[in-house]
């Protein structure tokens, strides 16, 4: 079955943006679904998914943010079924602070912390909390870190004909 929580990376920077494996995404979106949408916390009407779009920005003239964003309400995409929420993450919150794994995983489970309980009323900080202590911590640090490439998946990311990776 296909997940109804589903997150997307993208980056701003071909360089800089954290290196994870797109099974970090996937792990995150099972748990979350299993936590939240499978316990009700969380109700979709029939058929319809979450997809929370994480983009990892470099500091610029226009973005100069040192806290994580949540964009303001979703875009539905009645055909598809699904509702797209945005959400920024300041490159300098995870490279300030060393760039490892840890912090990027806390980073971003602070970020999906900050969506679930501004979108979901029902989801509290205890649960989110609950969510993070059933968390396969070392699973996740199992996957390679960084990444190669091929392994990221980030939107944008076009694989080639000859296996290379361009980045959009």
């Amino acid at each position: 079955m296909q997940n109804r929580i589903k997150l997307s990376f993208s980056s701003t920077s071909k360089i800089n943006r954290p290196a994870l494996s797109c099974k970090v995404r996937e792990y995150y979106s099972d748990l979350l679904e299993e936590k939240l949408l499978n316990t009700n916390l969380i109700v979709l009407k029939d058929g319809w998914c979450i997809d929370l779009v994480i983009m990892f920005m470099e500091e610029a003239p226009r973005f100069k943010s040192s806290e994580i964003i949540l964009g303001k309400g979703a875009k539905t995409v009645k055909s598809e079924k699904v509702k797209i929420y945005d959400m920024i993450i300041p490159l300098k919150l995870i490279t300030l602070k060393g760039n490892s794994l840890d912090v990027i995983l806390h980073t971003l489970q602070q970020a999906l912390t900050i969506f679930y309980t501004e979108t979901f009323k029902k989801v509290t900080l205890e649960i989110m909390d609950e969510c993070w202590r059933e968390m396969d911590i070392s699973y996740l640090k199992s996957l390679p870190y960084p990444a190669p490439l091929k392994d990221q998946k980030y939107v944008g990311d076009i694989l080639r004909e000859d296996g290379s990776i361009y980045i959009y």
